[in-house]
């Protein structure tokens, strides 16, 4: 008994001694971080002056470089520091993205941010880490994911380009949130070199069932890209499997939506045939438009309306009798401008479609194409015996506010009166 007490009395000390241990270490680290956290504020307070005048471009970058060199201080975490100051959210948002960029490349942050990428390694394994335990420490520290996300994310931020190599290697990162933030500055920083490996990461997505990376990630950093870099994706065109031709052709359709340079929406400006690579151009007007895969048509029709090409009406009558009604609705849409208004009686024969939403579709077009067409859109309000139809195109117009008062010039100069168009609304209620 005597023994079995002096064990549980040393169990005991033991135990009080090991939480004294960890309480006393919780009050020092806590100290040290007030401690940092105070010294951050005071430099804080005295770099704000000149990253305000630097953003506000009242003092050059020289001086404000040997003025801000003065204030941080040269110990061996100073590019931590810095980094704090000048990305915590704090500091003058309207500071330029160039501006930003020399700070962090001539304070060493860049530097900062490369390594922590580097520091990806495989998981260790529960064997590992009870053999070899300090290998296995080392490797655990390395796998803190938000450290890694965060560079990759500030690296887009201020758009350094030559860590484009690393960004890709990223994509292979482990955890999910570093890949993301890997592929979202890729996008940011839109260096051409970096384009085919996002093309290769797209089609691995689709080809291989135990992909990693996001598909909208992935999407949305490759139409970042300008469109010139559309070439790229001749391959992924002519692929074999649909849904590879597919998200090809709806990364271009977003390249080209986005590369409308302040086009008002009602007329988009046409792409030259420099905008956009000539074999990528003849592909979609020759090919794709004729895909088996009807999303991939349905992807055709707002690029043909944006090519300066005398075939692009022809392909987008095609499209407008696709067998698809999803096809249509896409062609109908990227017909809605002034320049297809030679097509209103190919539009005009969607007004009777067997789905809503194309009819829908048509009658905005028409009413987009001007005048002459508005009247022809009331000759077949005043004329269809088709229902739908004309229920379709009473919700629309009523939707538009366009009255029967204000259709009425229209529907005279086409030999009806006032009194009939108004008839006709009337007549849907019985």
């Amino acid at each position: 008994m005597p023994i079995v007490s002096e064990i549980a009395y040393a169990g005991t000390f033991c135990t009080i001694l090991a939480v004294g241990t960890l309480v006393a270490l919780a009050l020092v680290r806590r100290r040290q971080c007030e401690k940092h956290f105070r010294e951050v504020d005071e430099l804080r307070k005295l770099s704000f002056p000149i990253i305000s005048a630097l953003a506000a471009g009242t003092l050059d970058y020289k001086p404000a470089l040997q003025a801000l060199g003065e204030i941080f201080p040269s110990a061996p975490d100073r590019a931590q520091v810095v980094e704090r100051l000048l990305f915590d959210g704090k500091n003058p948002a309207s500071i330029s993205v160039r501006v930003l960029r020399r700070l962090a490349m001539d304070f060493g942050l860049v530097e900062l941010w490369e390594r922590r990428l580097l520091c990806c390694t495989d998981p260790v394994s529960w064997w590992q880490a009870v053999s070899h335990p300090a290998t296995a420490a080392e490797r655990l520290r390395a796998l803190h994911f938000l450290p890694r996300a965060r560079s990759a994310e500030r690296l887009g931020l201020i758009g350094h380009a030559p860590s484009w190599r690393l960004l890709v290697r990223a994509l292979e990162d482990l955890h999910p949130e570093v890949r993301s933030a890997a592929a979202f500055a890729l996008g940011a920083i839109a260096e051409p070199q970096s384009f085919p490996a996002l093309v290769d990461q797209l089609r691995n997505i689709v080809l291989t069932p135990s992909a990693v990376l996001s598909l909208r990630h992935i999407k949305a950093s490759l139409v970042c890209f300008p469109l010139g870099q559309a070439s790229e994706l001749v391959e992924s065109l002519k692929h074999s499997h649909p849904r590879v031709r597919y998200l090809a052709a709806d990364v271009v359709r977003e390249m080209v939506d986005r590369s409308r340079c302040g086009g008002a929406a009602e007329e988009l400006p046409l792409l030259k045939p420099g905008d956009l690579p000539a074999e990528l151009a003849d592909l979609f007007l020759t090919r794709l438009v004729f895909d088996e895969n009807p999303d991939v048509r349905a992807r055709t029709a707002p690029v043909i309306a944006r090519l300066d090409d005398p075939r692009a009406a022809l392909q987008l009558v095609t499209l407008l009798n696709d067998v698809q009604w999803f096809v249509r609705l896409h062609a109908v849409r990227a017909v809605a401008q002034q320049r297809f208004r030679t097509l209103a009686e190919h539009v005009t024969r969607r007004l009777t479609d067997v789905n809503w939403r194309v009819r829908e579709a048509a009658v905005r077009a028409l009413l987009s194409f001007g005048p002459a067409e508005v009247r022809r859109l009331v000759n077949h309000y005043l004329t269809t015996q088709d229902r739908y139809s004309l229920e379709q195109i009473a919700e629309e117009l009523e939707r538009l506010r366009l009255l029967p008062g204000q259709l009425g010039p229209y529907a005279h100069r086409s030999g009806w009166g006032k009194a009939q168009v108004t008839g006709r609304l009337i007549g849907l209620g019985s």
